[in-house]
């Protein structure tokens, strides 16, 4: 499973901000950015707890911002 982190802070270089409006499902308690340019592998059972689904819009959005980043479009 990939991850991409998520802060409330603004990345200096590459980040997709992201709210509530972004969500199918959960919530954050604030305003972040998804940081685009720190991609994890993560094992599923490690992961204790899910804040929320991007809509199909923002993962779009999220997935062209990487493929721009590592220059395959």
């Amino acid at each position: 499973t990939c991850a991409l982190p998520i802060s409330k802070n603004e990345p200096n270089f590459w980040g997709i901000s992201i709210s509530n409006d972004d969500l199918v499902g959960g919530s954050l308690a604030y305003p972040s950015f998804v940081q685009i340019d720190a991609i994890y592998t993560l094992e599923k059972n490690i992961i204790c707890d899910v804040i929320g689904t991007v809509t199909p819009e923002k993962m779009c959005e999220i997935k062209i911002q990487i493929s721009d980043l590592f220059g395959m479009s």
